[in-house]
């Protein structure tokens, strides 16, 4: 294969003599013919491709670790989840010995807990106008103030949930203070 600033020719033996690589070779060398596909390729998509490389670099390649920390979630919302195993190679019966309520609950329930959290989670931020990374990292970590009142939104939805509270009283977890 050569490849040329402007465009790309590929010489496919296979294609042209029907036969894997080395047959075709042998065929190449025996009747001295070749065929060769020429491939141009414009601006706009070289444009394209170096848009698309710089895009897949993007801020991650400055600072991955900034750009991590954006997806966080608040410690007060992280206090309604619960913890699983963090290293490879656990007892299978892991969450079970660290979480025997949540273990007893049927993964219906444990779902139904799941998504109530997230649905009021969500709500709480389209009420307050926070879409995307950046607003939610600003609203919930770096402005402390913000996620207080934030918090405290989120607190008000779940008194008012008496399915939510009946299944955190059967996972023994209680509303934080």
């Amino acid at each position: 294969m050569r490849i040329s600033s402007n465009q790309i020719t590929v010489t496919s033996l296979q294609a042209a003599y029907g036969k894997r690589p080395q047959q075709a070779a042998t065929a190449q060398t025996n009747t001295g013919a070749a065929h060769a596909d020429v491939v141009t390729i414009s601006s706009a998509a070289r444009q394209a491709q170096a848009a698309e490389q710089h895009a897949a670099a993007g801020p991650l390649a400055n600072n991955p670790e900034a750009d991590v920390a954006k997806y966080q979630i608040p410690d007060w919302l992280a206090s309604y989840g619960m913890p699983v195993a963090n290293r490879l190679g656990v007892s299978g019966n892991w969450f079970e010995a660290h979480h025997p309520e949540a273990a007893r609950l049927s993964s219906g329930e444990r779902k139904q807990y799941a998504d109530a959290i997230e649905g009021h989670y969500q709500a709480v931020l389209t009420a307050n106008g926070i879409s995307g990374a950046e607003q939610h990292y600003q609203a919930t970590i770096v402005d402390r103030q913000r996620s207080d009142a934030l918090r405290s939104q989120f607190q008000q939805r779940i008194q008012g949930d008496a399915a939510l509270l009946e299944l955190m009283g059967k996972l023994g977890k209680a509303l934080p203070a």
